[in-house]
């Protein structure tokens, strides 16, 4: 891999539905990725790369406009109202707060 050429993402999401991600943030660190957000229990955490080591924080360095919380929310009731309607209501959202 050519970090200079390739380099890594900005943001990785990580489902914890069947194992744990958690083994892979050393790999995620040694390539610099600078933001995890890790989703396992209807609960969406948000990682943040400082001095090598992942830390959790309350916003996002990729999207801070972003209400965090929301967002398990959101994906539980997709489930109940589908994915187009729970993506439509989530764009509302993002709206509401960027009109703030």
């Amino acid at each position: 891999m050519n970090l200079p050429a390739d380099p890594p993402p900005d943001l990785v999401v990580e489902s914890d539905y069947t194992s744990s991600s958690l083994n892979k943030f050393s790999i995620y660190a040694s390539l610099g990725v600078p933001e995890i957000w890790r989703y396992r229990n209807q609960c969406l955490q948000v990682y943040q790369l400082v001095e090598g080591n992942y830390e959790e924080r309350e916003n996002s360095l990729a999207f801070p406009f972003l209400p965090i919380a929301e967002i398990p929310g959101l994906i539980e009731q997709s489930k109940s109202i589908g994915q187009r309607a729970a993506v439509r209501l989530f764009r509302e959202r993002i709206r509401e707060v960027l009109a703030q």
